[in-house]
């Protein structure tokens, strides 16, 4: 009898998850319809930083996104 009860919940839980996720998949996306707005990235690297090497391929990586501004001095 409780092995019954278990599987109810299990497969009542599973149900309201699934309906979960196709209210999700079915909402429309805020990143798709705002407008791209610019974001500012500033690297200030210091002279013998031994960060720096991690830092500037990070800003490269960041660089590549659609909307930023990478400054590096």
């Amino acid at each position: 009898m409780m092995a019954r009860g278990l599987f109810r919940y299990g497969m009542a839980a599973t149900a309201v998850a699934g309906a979960g996720l196709l209210a999700v998949a079915a909402a429309p996306s805020r990143e798709r319809d705002a407008p791209v707005q610019p974001v500012v990235v500033e690297l200030f690297t210091a002279q013998g930083c031994s960060g720096c090497p991690d830092a500037n391929r990070t800003v490269e990586t960041v660089a590549a996104e659609p909307g930023v501004i990478v400054l590096t001095y």
